[in-house]
């Protein structure tokens, strides 16, 4: 494999390639390396979801967990410090959208974003721990956890293999040739 055939390849892949993928490169077995690519490679779809869709995705009471948080946020103001004071309109519009029948798209970059930042505890202050008289402790308005924002942003992701023809394409360059 040509340094050039390495670089396309890493290009496409969107990282540099391991030992095993060079082998693989090497040896053109093409398939395994697109495979080997591939792996944890995903897209945004387009994927609309209203409370209802919140509840199906996370479970009744984790989904009712996140919807008070959004409602607490909704209703209430960031502190004039806050890092986020600028966009806090903005989100407050776009989770107005899962109160509406065409629902918020989480497939959307912004949205992946704003849940980022909604489960960063650096931003939201995290939950009290539960007690008896509070099982589900809420944190502060906008709080989600973690795990409850990778589940509402996976549910936009699909997987995004590279074809094999790509990568056979890069690996039948003949250095110094236009393709």
């Amino acid at each position: 494999m040509t340094p050039s055939q390495q670089a396309a390849l890493e290009a496409l892949a969107g990282r540099a390639l391991t030992a095993g993928e060079l082998s693989m490169a090497e040896e053109r077995r093409d398939g395994d390396l697109a495979a080997s690519l591939s792996a944890g490679r995903t897209e945004l779809i387009e994927t609309r979801v209203n409370e209802v869709g919140v509840n199906a995705i996370l479970g009744l009471i984790e989904g009712e967990n996140v919807l008070a948080s959004f409602d607490a946020f909704q209703t209430g103001s960031l502190p004039a410090a806050h890092p986020l004071k600028r966009a806090e309109a903005g989100a407050k519009r776009m989770l107005g959208y899962l109160k509406k029948a065409q629902g918020l798209d989480l497939g959307n970059m912004q949205t992946q974003q704003m849940l980022a930042c909604f489960s960063n505890p650096a931003l939201f202050a995290l939950p009290p721990a539960a007690t008896e008289e509070n099982p589900n402790p809420v944190g502060a308005p906008g709080w989600i956890s973690p795990a409850n924002a990778a589940k509402l942003k996976a549910a936009a992701q699909v997987p995004a293999p590279i074809a094999v023809d790509a990568v056979s394409a890069i690996l039948n360059l003949v250095e110094g040739s236009d393709g």
